[in-house]
């Protein structure tokens, strides 16, 4: 990491990031598929933390739980404002919450599967790190050379770190729903960048919420996980 930025320039957000293929106005709802495919992280979000809050007797887990499906409802609201009016002030409001989740997936996954410990152990550094690396960016773009790079690691370390935690599976924990919730991630991820392709495929919705939709479908296995066997 440290070479990658030692060797690399620094990342700024491309204006076209913001043109979304087939931005239309439905029920007057502008950017209507972007905007009203959000709605699936509020809801999961919201059974996630009333179950979370219901069943969980270890009090730690339980608040990193309940922060994860916290923040799963703050990306369903940042997301939406976003796309209702796309620009980088309201992209900032979409993205701190991600990392946010992001952060807290990977302390969960530690916890879980490898190391409670440790997982003590890295909980505020990670979580930390993660909600610097979007304010990072912000300012930096108000400063006129917007840098992505501190973001685009908070995005990609842990899909590299996860399947290798898994892998070590300290506890012996099922970790199925986990796999299914990474790998959806990765078809999310693929979607996105296939906005216009997927657009004209169907006809009717592009890339872009179509990863809103498995992203969320992403957290209904982390929320299956919590079910199965988180403790």
């Amino acid at each position: 990491m440290v070479l990658g930025f030692i060797l690399t320039d620094p990342i700024s957000q491309q204006h076209r990031y913001h043109q979304f293929t087939y931005d239309t106005m439905l029920l007057g709802i502008p950017n209507f598929w972007n905007v009203i495919t959000n709605i699936p992280f509020i809801v999961v979000g919201l059974i996630g933390a009333r179950w979370v809050w219901k069943q969980h007797r270890n009090y730690r887990l339980r608040t990193l739980a309940s922060w994860l499906f916290i923040g799963l409802i703050g990306i369903g609201i940042g997301s939406t404002y976003y796309h209702i009016n796309p620009a980088i002030d309201t992209l900032f409001w979409d993205r701190l919450p991600m990392a946010l989740v992001f952060s807290i997936l990977l302390v969960v996954v530690v916890h879980n599967f490898v190391s409670k410990k440790l997982s003590r152990q890295i909980q505020w550094p990670v979580i930390i790190c993660s909600l610097l690396s979007v304010i990072y960016w912000r300012v930096t773009e108000s400063l006129g050379y917007g840098d992505l790079r501190p973001y685009i690691l908070v995005q990609f370390i842990p899909m590299l770190l996860i399947p290798y935690f898994l892998w070590l599976n300290r506890y012996g924990k099922v970790r199925g729903w986990m796999l299914a919730s990474l790998l959806t991630y990765i078809l999310a991820k693929i979607s996105e960048h296939f906005d216009a392709e997927l657009f004209e495929l169907t006809g009717f919705i592009a890339g872009h919420p179509i990863k809103h939709l498995l992203a969320a479908m992403a957290m209904i296995f982390i929320f299956k996980h919590f079910q199965k066997n988180a403790s």
